[in-house]
């Protein structure tokens, strides 16, 4: 094995907020190879939330036990990575908790952005019925 990644998605909506882990693996040879890890769901709380609030709840992760080189963490939610980033401000007690979680187990350097439409996360948060399940499509 020469490189080992974790690529982690997160998403959420108003009703739910959802959580994707790639595997990308790079040998010795310059294969490449990637595999679906780990998906992760969960219900918003009764009491009404912020989306941002979703989003800090969705991106914090929990650890794995596998040697990686590198993780990469993918949220569709700019704010998120904004608060990430910045390391001067004073947050609230709730999003001071989830920031410090996220600062303990990353760098902000491994945040990046991508548009929802690409995320696979996207499909926890959007509700799937059993035959887009079995089908992959939607």
């Amino acid at each position: 094995m020469k490189i080992a990644e974790l690529h982690n998605f997160a998403d959420v909506s108003q009703i739910a907020y959802g959580a994707v882990t790639y595997f990308r693996l790079v040998d010795v040879e310059e294969r490449m190879h990637c595999a679906f890890l780990i998906g992760n769901s969960r219900l918003a709380c009764l009491r009404p939330m912020t989306v941002l609030r979703l989003e800090l709840s969705a991106a914090v992760r929990e650890e794995l036990d596998i040697l990686i080189n590198q993780s990469t963490f993918w949220p569709d939610f700019t704010c998120v990575l904004q608060y990430i980033r910045n390391q001067s401000k004073r947050f609230h007690t709730f999003v001071a908790n989830r920031l410090s979680v996220i600062h303990e187990n990353s760098a902000p350097y491994q945040w990046r952005h991508i548009r929802s439409e690409y995320n696979p996360a996207d499909k926890a948060t959007r509700g799937l019925t059993v035959d887009e399940m079995s089908t992959g499509s939607k």
